[in-house]
């Protein structure tokens, strides 16, 4: 089920609608709220339990990602825990400066901590911008939350043998993150690539899109069979309500279909991950819903004594370069070496802070996460990148547990904490 591109949020004011200092404080954070990319539904200032209670049932009903509670006075205490009980939702409590907000703040969150509610606090007025900040990271944690619950990733051709620590469990796995795993057959993607073939306007309108946005150096008889997968890989996305996929890219895709998926990386209709990987997969999934960003997944390759990471991959996605004129569509020296054609999308990624993660664990259990600085993108053969390591090297390579990381630009250490923390996943840091 698709839902909202972005976050629905609630919010219920605890005080006295009479008192001015109060109402002042309210509409501060609300005007200071309406700044950020989210979809708000203000319910104003409840001063009973009753009411309170009544605002957050009305709330429910329209599937919300997360309910603020602005605590705008003291003796307030029983009024969140009571309202916060009844959500499905993760809760975030807003405790203003002064009036004995913020002991009752922490009195509520005490309660419902021993519950294992999915509370957070945050403290302090509503035009602070650090504040401001700590309410986006957490109302990103709870959209990516309750788009996880939801999402589903396809999985084409069984792990590639390898992979011998990324084998999952798909009961665990939609018990725990949310995520269904659906298997599609090879014989329905030919089924999807033959009825594409017959839409020759369709082929034709994507590869002149392709021709006027990026670089080309492929001939048309190598693009037209990257674009005829692209496409029937569009149709079952739809028609299953995927996310992205995992295909098993290196014997059972191009021995079935004669090519791999990479110029699948041309548009963010759907993510892809190769190699069968469903847990870089689901990783993919965490690090889009945070930030909207189809992040770079590549191979660990070296990491030399000066902390510097060499990642490489076949390509990446076309939205992560800053210029579409500076995305290449070439063919895959890598897929050319195993006897069969392919084209690939090969942008330049921005150089600058970046967070690496990979996710580990029959179950989801734990996720290695660090930070770095991206120095170097080099697209030759394939898609190199070089990644200067923040944290100690060898601590790094006693953590490392698998080929796959995730490099996606900037800081959003907190946020992953916050979704983590929500899901029950151990987080390994270094």
């Amino acid at each position: 089920m698709r839902r909202a591109l972005k976050p629905r949020v609630g919010i219920i004011g605890i005080g006295d609608i009479k008192a001015e200092a109060q109402k002042r404080d309210y509409e501060t954070i609300i005007n200071g709220i309406k700044g950020l990319d989210i979809e708000v539904f203000d319910k104003g200032i409840k001063a009973s339990t009753e009411e309170i209670e009544a605002s957050v049932i009305e709330l429910l009903r329209k599937e919300l990602d997360a309910v603020l509670l602005v605590v705008l006075r003291g003796m307030s205490a029983q009024a969140i825990k009571n309202a916060v009980e009844l959500m499905d939702c993760p809760a975030i409590v807003w405790a203003v400066k002064e009036r004995w907000a913020w002991p009752s703040s922490a009195l509520a969150l005490g309660a419902l901590k021993e519950e294992k509610k999915k509370v957070k606090l945050i403290y302090g007025l509503g035009d602070d911008k650090s504040t401001l900040n700590e309410f986006r990271q957490r109302v990103q944690a709870a959209f990516a939350l309750s788009r996880l619950r939801h999402s589903r990733i396809g999985t084409i051709g069984s792990l590639f043998p390898n992979l011998v620590s990324r084998s999952y469990d798909k009961a665990r796995i939609k018990e725990r993150i949310g995520t269904e795993i659906v298997e599609i057959s090879f014989d329905e993607l030919h089924q999807a690539i033959g009825r594409v073939s017959k839409a020759v306007n369709a082929i034709e309108d994507l590869r002149k899109k392709i021709q006027d946005r990026f670089l080309i150096e492929v001939t048309d008889e190598l693009l037209n069979p990257g674009i005829r997968l692209h496409l029937a890989l569009k149709h079952i996305a739809k028609s299953h309500s995927l996310d992205g996929f995992a295909i098993e890219c290196w014997s059972r895709m191009p021995k079935e279909v004669g090519l791999n998926p990479c110029l699948g990386f041309i548009e963010d209709d759907y993510t892809l991950t190769c190699e069968g990987d469903v847990l870089i997969s689901i990783a993919t999934q965490m690090v889009r819903y945070l930030t909207g960003i189809n992040p770079y997944v590549g191979d660990i390759y070296d990491l030399d004594k000066e902390n510097i990471l060499t990642l490489v991959h076949c390509g990446a996605p076309a939205s992560l370069a800053a210029d579409a004129k500076s995305v290449i569509i070439k063919d895959s020296i890598q897929a050319k070496e195993q006897g069969f054609p392919t084209p690939v999308c090969h942008p330049q990624l921005k150089n600058g802070e970046v967070t690496l993660l990979s996710l580990y664990g029959k179950k989801c259990d734990y996720v290695h996460l660090t930070t770095g600085e991206l120095i170097k993108t080099r697209r030759a053969d394939k898609m190199w990148v070089k990644v200067r390591l923040s944290g100690e090297r060898q601590e790094f390579l006693e953590q490392c547990l698998a080929n796959h990381y995730i490099v996606v630009p900037g800081n959003i250490i907190r946020e992953l904490e916050l979704l983590c923390e929500w899901l029950a996943i151990s987080i390994l840091r270094t």
